[in-house]
């Protein structure tokens, strides 16, 4: 479709869509309030001198009272219709074509950004009918449930794997350092040594005893 060219805004239409409110009355006085007045606060300051000083005045301050420059209240206009929205009328160029769409597709090209390699797609179906991509979706739910089970389970047997050889060799260091202990004693000094801490043994209490002389 197209705008109507035929077809124009009315000149009475009312684009305003609020007016000022014909009842409300500038209040009077308003514009003789003042911007600014006295500070009511102030006070003269005990040294101010007049002769020196002159008359003393308080500072300004902003007048509570006075609202600004007066304006009506704004209220919605009744003759307001809303934005006016141009005609449209059928495109006499417009022709209908089932076909524009129809190609004959022999290729699928994919372009994929990815930060890891390796990655496989097979299984591209390209078809117009819903009922059959859904059928073929079914048919290779198990397939795919089945191959991330083994995904699962070949990860899981590389983790057992990596574990079984860190434990063995974890436990080869060991050995080796025991190993490498044992060689490195001085078997002869520990014997001299073992020799000099040995105790004497205690005399027996029979042989302490002095042997008296009967004859």
């Amino acid at each position: 479709q197209i705008n109507d060219p035929s077809a124009s805004k009315p000149a009475d239409w009312v684009d305003e869509a609020e007016i000022d409110d014909p009842t409300d009355v500038k209040p009077e006085g308003y514009d003789n309030i003042p911007e600014f007045i006295a500070d009511p606060s102030a006070k003269k300051p005990e040294d101010w001198d007049d002769d020196m000083d002159g008359d003393w005045e308080a500072p300004s301050v902003a007048n509570p009272e006075h609202k600004g420059p007066w304006a009506p209240k704004r209220i919605a206009n009744p003759l307001y219709k809303g934005e006016w929205e141009h005609p449209l009328i059928d495109n006499p160029e417009y022709k209908v074509d089932n076909e524009i769409y129809a190609y004959e597709f022999g290729n699928v090209g994919l372009d994929i950004w990815q930060v890891s390699s390796g990655t496989i797609l097979d299984n591209i179906l390209l078809t117009d009918s819903i009922e059959e991509a859904e059928k073929i979706r079914k048919e290779n739910e198990a397939v795919y449930e089945k191959e991330k089970e083994a995904k699962t389970a070949y990860a899981q047997k590389l983790s057992d794997e990596n574990k079984e050889k860190m434990e063995n060799a974890a436990a080869e260091t060991v050995n080796e350092e025991k190993a490498q202990t044992i060689d490195d004693l001085d078997v002869d000094a520990l014997l001299e040594k073992t020799a000099e801490a040995k105790v004497p043994e205690p005399e027996a209490e029979d042989a302490k005893k002095p042997v008296k002389d009967e004859l």
